[in-house]
């Protein structure tokens, strides 16, 4: 009995040195202006665990109270439920994401960069990881074509597609293989307002479709609505910046099914 209070502090500092590292990592991506639901829900789950683990004797007193009352079991076994709900959704949503980035191409598909965040005349970390991906593929298939889809935030200088553009050109990609959507503003949108360029300019329907890993199970969703099929062609995300990102699109999905409809 006596060895198991120090296994408990121990066990209790593992797990508030965690997620204290969780705490770092989803402030961490503001000081590179990534700033998001993700870092927001985050960063207060990560808070509200270190206080269920820092005060777990008072809560675990408290729950055992309640527990006693017909009213209090009710309440925490719909809570129990429903916490271990979104902990299967968590996990099943993640292996949709895993599952989307796999989804390899097949034949000459048309090449969609999907839009992110410009910093005024330049590309986000995010925006340049997916633009060097697109410029691998474009060099390795030199008959394929892209459509670069982002519109313009006023805070910017350019739009997100002239911003790719310019990145892509600069680097030796020829301008007549590269086509502008400068309107959208979500990926729906990105999609939607690239068919238009798809149908005038007599491009393959089959896309390829160049975005982080987190985000190509909700692309090539949201591309499927739309008649199109799509492929993946994943681009690696910083480590730093995946944990918001990976929340962000957690609820993003969320939103696409259960309000979007999607």
């Amino acid at each position: 009995m006596m060895c198991k209070k120090p296994i408990k502090i121990i066990a209790r500092i593992l797990l508030m040195l965690l997620l204290f590292m969780g705490v770092v990592a989803f402030v961490a991506p503001v000081a590179v202006n990534v700033i998001n639901v993700g870092n927001i829900v985050g960063l207060l789950l990560c808070l509200l665990l270190m206080a269920v683990v820092l005060f777990f004797e008072k809560l675990s007193s408290l729950l055992k109270r309640w527990w006693k009352k017909k009213l209090g079991r009710v309440l925490l076994s719909i809570a129990a439920v429903i916490g271990s709900l979104l902990v299967v959704l968590a996990i099943l949503l993640t292996a949709l994401m895993v599952g989307g980035a796999l989804k390899k191409p097949v034949g000459d598909p048309t090449v969609i960069v999907l839009g992110c965040a410009v910093n005024y005349d330049h590309p986000s970390a995010m925006l340049a990881s997916r633009l060097d991906t697109a410029y691998d593929y474009l060099v390795e298939h030199p008959d394929a074509v892209a459509v670069l889809a982002g519109g313009h935030d006023p805070q910017d200088a350019i739009s997100e597609a002239e911003c790719m553009y310019r990145y892509l050109t600069e680097k030796g990609i020829a301008a007549e293989r590269l086509y502008k959507e400068e309107r959208s503003t979500s990926t729906y949108e990105n999609l939607l307002f690239a068919e238009e360029i798809i149908a005038e300019h007599g491009l393959n329907r089959d896309l390829l479709l160049v975005t982080n890993e987190f985000h190509e199970y909700r692309a090539i969703h949201i591309a499927g609505k739309l008649g199109f099929e799509a492929y993946a062609l994943p681009a690696p995300s910083k480590w730093g910046l995946l944990p918001t990102y990976y929340v962000r699109e957690l609820l993003a999905i969320v939103r696409e099914w259960f309000i979007v409809g999607l």
